[in-house]
């Protein structure tokens, strides 16, 4: 470029950026496959747009260092547009695109990929074998793979990024590979991280390949209530879980999940079996279309009954949601077949049809007392894996505490809803107690029909269980420390105990502090592997049975 050229941008460029004013704006669209640049916006007049390396102003144009690009846009109709190819020879990484126009000045940006990255480099992040090798090798390299350091939130979400990236076990064979899985598994990282996740979901729509709009905030069939725990649940979703060895482009496999969990979603919230019928009847009957067809189902005198019993169930995905259909289902044929073995328990009551806690009647015992108890059989298939709380299980189980499936399973690693929690404690502990009479259960959320709604009255009325803001939240998972508490305002002792020594005690929240560190003392609680507690996990059905059956173990329950 002759020196009278950059003599005329310069001039150019000092005159536009003399004066700021709001008239223009920018976007900007870079195609990695056609290494081309589109660049948009609204302008009040004719505007100048300039391409430089990121880090370069405009101040330091000169003959020596030239623009990437430079060209004149002609505004028509308040708007302007222009694209250009990026020359071959270019080096990879981030470009700057300022705009200018009589009365103000933009600007955009994007990230070239290297086309021609050495293949022996995309070998060793396949073949990488440990995390810090993988995310090593992108760092280094990031400007290659279009991976912008720069951006605000990069220290924040690019551990749990890359992390992603890793676990999926992908083999890369292009760099623009990589860089579309990175733009997906770094807006991911923000759903999770971000203290706004709404906001991280609306601004990672592209790269996490769902329309936020029309999938989601516009979404009919999506009450407000299901759009919070639709973020909850991709929030707290073990995502290096899911991408594990799936070897395919990230962005569809959220885009699977995302779709799924607007089902559930949409189940968790329901809280009538006519709600939850239409949900799965009619609006995402494409996903139990099998189930529906099923010759058993289509056969009940009374369908309606199947989602009555389901909405005692917690369903923590897709396969957990069928399954419960599928259960239902089986039952009400039995029960209308007259076959033997129907649990015959009452729909009204989160029984053993809802895979929570059995509501017998049968009150716990202190440990210095006993009761005449027929032995029954734990029919449970999957707990041998669960050593640890098989005792428990199978004790609980005997005096008709818990219960499991029509499957003959107990699913141990499915967790407990705050509604199913309040149920076993009811039933527990609080068979006798009366209660502050005065107290006020009303919950925004927790009708007089609902199935666990006397048990929630008992537990508020006995000051085991409150709520959070007129609400009780009845279909959220319960956290470890959350379980804690209660069981401590039960059974706790006058005198000293211990603090807490689990790692990652600094994580309690300050009003369980005393109730893990009680429970942990009288050894009633356990941590999980490396001595870490995790209180803001939800607690298993697993956990919760060792739980209780401590609780019961460790001193008389006194009446309240």
């Amino acid at each position: 470029m002759s020196k009278k050229i950059i003599s005329a941008i310069l001039c150019l460029l000092l005159i536009s950026f003399a004066v700021y004013a709001d008239g223009v704006s920018v976007s900007v669209v870079y195609d990695t496959e056609t290494d081309s640049v589109s660049v948009s916006g609204n302008a009040d007049s004719d505007v100048t747009v300039t391409v430089l390396k990121n880090g370069t102003e405009p101040s330091d144009i000169s003959a020596e260092n030239p623009p990437v690009f430079f060209r004149f846009a002609e505004s028509a109709n308040g708007t302007y547009s222009l694209s250009f190819k990026i020359e071959s020879d270019a080096e990879s990484g981030k470009y700057d695109i300022f705009v200018s126009s009589k009365s103000g000045k933009a600007k955009g940006s994007f990230i070239r990929i290297n086309k021609n990255i050495d293949p022996s480099l995309l070998e060793a992040l396949s073949a990488a074998a440990s995390q810090a090798e993988f995310s090593d090798l992108l760092e280094k390299n990031s400007g290659d793979f279009g991976i912008d350091t720069d951006d605000e939130n990069y220290d924040k979400y690019k551990d749990l990024a890359y992390k992603i990236m890793f676990c999926s076990g992908r083999t890369y064979k292009t760099a623009s590979e990589v860089y579309y899985d990175y733009l997906t598994a770094y807006a991911l990282s923000g759903v999770v991280l971000s203290e706004n996740t709404d906001a991280a979901l609306q601004s990672g729509t592209d790269h996490l390949g769902f329309d936020y709009n029309a999938d989601y905030k516009n979404d009919t069939r999506l009450s407000d209530a299901a759009k919070e725990k639709l973020l909850n649940l991709l929030k707290n979703e073990d995502w290096e879980n899911v991408y594990s060895g799936c070897k395919t482009e990230l962005r569809e496999i959220f885009k699977e999940r995302f779709s799924e969990y607007k089902v559930v979603s949409s189940a968790l919230c329901a809280q009538t079996g006519g709600e939850l019928k239409k949900i799965i009847t009619e609006d995402y009957s494409d996903n139990f279309s099998d189930l529906l067809s099923n010759e058993q189902y289509k056969s009940l005198k009374s369908p309606e009954e199947v989602f009555s019993l389901m909405i005692k169930k917690s369903f923590t995905d897709m396969k957990t949601l069928r399954t419960a259909f599928s259960d239902a289902a089986a039952k009400r044929y039995k029960e209308e077949n007259k076959k033997t073995g129907s649990s015959g328990s009452s729909s009204s009551g989160g029984s053993s049809t809802g895979g929570g806690f059995a509501g017998s009647g049968v009150e716990i015992p202190a440990k210095d007392n006993t009761v005449d108890i027929t032995e029954r059989k734990t029919p449970f298939t999957d707990i041998k894996d669960y050593s640890w709380a098989k005792d428990s299980i199978e004790s609980l189980y005997e005096k008709e505490i818990i219960s499991g499936y029509d499957d003959d399973t107990f699913r141990p690693g499915e967790y407990i809803t705050r509604a199913e929690f309040s149920k076993l404690i009811a039933e527990a502990f609080l068979k006798n107690a009366k209660g502050d009479s005065k107290v006020d259960v009303s919950f925004s959320d927790v009708l007089k029909t609902d199935w666990f709604a006397s048990f929630v009255e008992k537990n508020v009325k006995c000051g085991t269980i409150l709520g959070y803001d007129g609400k009780f939240n009845p279909l959220d998972f319960i956290t470890r420390e959350d379980a804690s508490v209660i069981l401590y305002r039960i059974i706790k002792t006058d005198g000293d105990f211990a603090a807490s020594q689990f790692d990652d005690e600094n994580l309690i929240s300050e009003y369980a502090e005393d109730a893990v560190s009680f429970l942990s003392s009288a050894n009633i609680v356990r941590g999980r592997e490396n001595n870490m507690f995790a209180p803001k996990d939800s607690i298993t059905r697993a956990e919760t049975a060792v739980l209780i059956r401590a609780a019961i173990d460790f001193t008389e329950i006194p009446e309240k």
